[in-house]
């Protein structure tokens, strides 16, 4: 199994219609989560460490952070005194090969 190839697939889908609105893959399984805000923007981490905020209506990378261990936790968003942040728990994933660590990354909205 270990040498079988092996990926991801985030899918947008117009929840009206039933319909694919788009599909990206990625070069990892997705095993943590994603955070979906009201600006049509989704937050998502990756098992090679990259945290990533894509166009929810296009699905189009808008911005990427390259942590230090695998990125498989679900992000999280928070408000300060009217400032919104997004935080990520960057620990890996042993069973899934990808670099472990103890990080939590926080981002500040603008």
């Amino acid at each position: 199994m270990a040498d079988k190839p092996r990926w991801g697939i985030l899918s947008a889908i117009d929840l009206v219609s039933g319909k694919m609105k788009w599909q990206l893959r990625t070069d990892d399984p997705l095993v943590g989560g994603i955070l979906a805000t009201a600006g049509e923007v989704l937050f998502m981490g990756e098992g090679h460490g990259h945290f990533n905020a894509y166009s929810a209506i296009t699905g189009k990378v808008l911005w990427s952070d390259k942590l230090e261990s695998g990125v498989n936790a679900p992000p999280i968003t928070y408000q300060i005194d009217g400032v919104q942040y997004v935080g990520v728990a960057a620990g890996g994933n042993q069973i899934f090969g990808f670099k472990t660590g103890d990080e939590f990354k926080v981002y500040k909205l603008q």
